[in-house]
């Protein structure tokens, strides 16, 4: 199926007439009911497959932290969109890994961490053919440290969002346990926010998290 999104990305819509004569407007209102609908159904899928993981109820998590963050950085709506957008659809490549892996109760090896973090390409490449790039560099960049971003040269702007979500998804991950990761109190959840700012963490994003959180 993602191979079908990027074809029609790259070469458009089949040329028979389809879509002559429809309203632009309309078009689109089309297309983003469309979006909507592939995010239904990835949801519905990992609900399905693995319903005691509790993985949408993390995404709803990241969603709700990174937009009281954005909204404490005085965040636009676009970018806040952006972020909520990114954060409903940054577990969706869980479907591509083993049951026995993300079933798997207590500590992983760094091995198997490394291959449960793989799964944001996965999340990104659905992110990037049913939304907008823009969407799929947050999720592809989630595990990445601050210091690292920047040297990369995003655009500033882009920078913020990725440090934004970065910080959502670890207070998110670390506030409420999952099946590998049991939750931390709220003193350690600080020192390990404050510790990192400025090389792990955007300072920016720390500080409005500790404050609106």
């Amino acid at each position: 199926m993602l191979d079908w999104m990027r074809h029609r990305q790259l070469h458009g819509p089949p040329p028979h007439g389809v879509g002559d004569g429809v309203d632009p407007a309309e078009l689109e209102g089309h297309l983003h009911g469309a979006r909507s609908r592939i995010l239904d159904a990835f949801e519905l899928a990992l609900q399905a497959r693995e319903p005691q993981l509790g993985l949408m109820d993390h995404a709803a998590r990241v969603a709700m932290v990174a937009g009281r963050i954005a909204a404490s950085m005085g965040i636009g709506d676009g970018d806040r969109y952006i972020l909520n957008t990114a954060a409903q659809l940054h577990e969706m490549g869980m479907l591509s890994l083993p049951a026995d892996l993300i079933e798997r109760r207590g500590t992983l090896s760094p091995q198997e961490l490394q291959w449960v973090r793989g799964q944001a390409r996965v999340s990104a490449d659905i992110a990037r053919a049913a939304y907008h790039p823009r969407i799929a560099l947050l999720i592809e960049n989630q595990y990445r440290d601050h210091t690292e971003l920047r040297r990369d040269g995003l655009s500033e702007r882009d920078l913020v969002l990725a440090g934004i979500f970065r910080v959502a998804d670890v207070f998110a991950t670390v506030t409420w346990p999952r099946p590998y990761q049991a939750a931390m109190s709220a003193p350690t959840r600080s020192h390990l926010l404050q510790s990192g700012a400025g090389t792990r963490f955007d300072p920016l994003a720390v500080h409005a998290a500790l404050s609106a959180l």
